[in-house]
């Protein structure tokens, strides 16, 4: 919460000194509410309150909340859905129950426009994610109390690129793996006969490299990778083809599989099995 404002109050006759309670700090948005390591919410009428379970809608007015100081919150029977994003470079859009998508682009707390009644279910999920970025969801669904939801988590990592050995080549500036008589290098081509172009190792490859629908999809014979190609999700058929994965991100095989390690091209890639 920010420091108050002290500032005088003129009275107007007839009106108690004691119905107005002075330095009352009226906010905008939920990061001006924090008490301590406690975020508050701005409510409605402008004032912070914080979670308190002595009030059957979870929430008391801050001491700084004028004539509703220290009153519980009045509890309509709708919760609000939210939590907290870090790690964000770019943007991302969440999404609860198939709607009410949100669009955010700073870490911080968040909190989808439409609340939710007490007692019915909340699913968020992924509706998009920031380029070359790989975004994980915590405690994303469940049913609504009388209290708001604010423990949702979503942690978003940048992707390094496309592991080439020990290394990575960036997708983004038109760089790709080329391994060349068992030999891995960044390079902006990988012609010639027994040359093995890596492409990508993940979906956030294709993202960086302007390919938004595709898959990171690698080609097999016997066992071994001879390529990795964006392509769309039809055209990667097992068991000639499969797909590689990030296991940090929610939904890692377009088909349904495992995401697990493999040491094919190289140790540090994941592939759906």
């Amino acid at each position: 919460m920010r420091p108050a404002q002290w500032v005088p109050l003129l009275l107007l006759p007839g009106v108690s000194a004691g119905c107005v309670r002075q330095g009352a700090f009226h906010c905008v948005d939920d990061t001006q509410c924090t008490l301590d390591s406690t975020q508050g919410r701005c409510e409605d009428i402008g004032f912070c309150s914080f979670p308190d379970s002595a009030c059957d809608g979870g929430s008391r007015f801050g001491e700084q909340a004028g004539s509703h100081s220290n009153e519980c919150v009045p509890f309509d029977g709708f919760v609000d859905v939210g939590g907290t994003v870090s790690g964000l470079v770019g943007g991302l859009v969440l999404r609860n129950n198939g709607g009410d998508d949100l669009f955010i682009t700073a870490d911080g707390p968040f909190t989808f426009q439409t609340a939710i009644p007490a007692g019915a279910p909340y699913n968020v999920t992924l509706a998009a994610e920031p380029a070359a970025q790989a975004c994980r969801l915590s405690n994303a669904s469940g049913t609504a109390g009388t209290v708001d939801v604010t423990d949702i988590s979503v942690t978003c990592v940048s992707d390094p690129g496309i592991l080439c050995g020990t290394v990575y080549c960036d997708p983004a500036a038109d760089q790709i793996c080329c391994i060349m008589s068992g030999v891995p290098s960044c390079t902006s081509s990988c012609g010639g006969a027994g040359n093995r172009p890596i492409r990508c190792d993940d979906h956030q490859d294709c993202v960086a490299a302007g390919s938004n629908g595709s898959v990171c999809c690698g080609a097999l014979s016997g066992g071994i990778i001879n390529n990795t190609v964006c392509t769309d999700s039809v055209n990667c058929i097992p068991p000639d083809n499969a797909y590689f994965c990030d296991p940090n991100i929610a939904l890692p095989c377009p088909d349904g599989g495992t995401c697990m390690p493999t040491n094919e091209p190289f140790p540090g890639y994941y592939r759906c099995f």
